[in-house]
């Protein structure tokens, strides 16, 4: 049973059409578990695993994808120096509307 890994979201569970697989019915719990992992991690809108399908089908996968991803430092450019000062703020003349004595 697939509904143990996964749930439906953001639709009512039923027919919909998935460019991966074709014409799927979310409804049915007999569809193969691969069919719907195949979907999930093709980013499918429609599912979001549970935490029991986290144990079951990535136990093992997901550390080993966290320690092999590499650290990149943040750059900072370096901003010292004369050629890196702001230009000199410079208003503009303020204007102001001539007023009209009232009748």
């Amino acid at each position: 049973m697939w509904t143990k890994c996964f749930k439906v979201v953001n639709i009512i569970p039923g027919r919909v059409h998935t460019s991966l697989l074709g014409m799927i019915d979310f409804a049915n719990p007999d569809i193969p578990v691969e069919k719907i992992q195949q979907l999930y991690e093709n980013d499918s809108p429609y599912l979001e695993i549970t935490p029991y399908g986290i144990e079951k089908l990535y136990t093992g996968v997901k550390a080993v994808a966290e320690e092999s991803t590499p650290v990149v430092p943040e750059f900072e450019p370096e901003t010292t120096g004369p050629e890196f000062e702001p230009p000199p703020v410079t208003k503009k003349p303020r204007t102001v509307r001539k007023r009209y004595p009232k009748n």
